[in-house]
């Protein structure tokens, strides 16, 4: 699969499903971000740094590609880095402000880190009917915010 990048200097909207065929991804926007359907790069790697707040209306599957989302806000339904033949993908999340997730997965046969940064708060879970969870060989969240809300189901493999 090819590699794609995408420099914008204004908000920027996906509305159609995106897959690399295993190559990487990379959107650097100086505006706010959204993607409307599903993303899967079939093991590359998916960047999003934003200036502004970025948003996912539905999953993003690397099959072991790592994840990186950098912006003012994040909003997301579900990250999966996972990879059961190989190595788990690193997901990082950083921001200005907060961050709400559904269930992050990058369990693999090895590697597989999670790494959540917030200055005001960290929220994982929609909704009150499914139970967060957090897979990972390691999870780390910042001291000032030492816990996940609601409390996540979390796994280290």
């Amino acid at each position: 699969g090819g590699s794609f990048t995408l420099t914008s200097q204004a908000a920027t909207s996906v509305f159609a499903p995106i897959s690399t065929g295993g190559g990487n991804f990379l959107l650097d926007s100086q505006g706010n971000v959204s993607f409307t359907e599903a993303v899967t790069t079939g093991g590359g790697s998916f960047s999003v740094d934003s200036e502004g707040a970025i948003a996912f209306s539905n999953p993003i599957t690397t099959s072991g590609g790592s994840i990186l989302l950098d912006g003012s806000q994040i909003s997301t339904v579900a990250l999966d880095a996972s990879n059961s033949a190989g190595a788990g993908g690193s997901i990082s999340l950083l921001s200005d402000t907060n961050i709400t997730t559904g269930n992050l997965n990058s369990s693999g046969t090895s590697g597989g880190n999670i790494s959540a940064n917030a200055t005001t708060a960290i929220t994982a879970g929609r909704s009150p009917q499914q139970a967060p969870q957090a897979m990972a060989a390691a999870l780390r969240l910042p001291s000032q915010i030492a816990h996940l809300t609601p409390a996540a189901a979390t796994r280290l493999t």
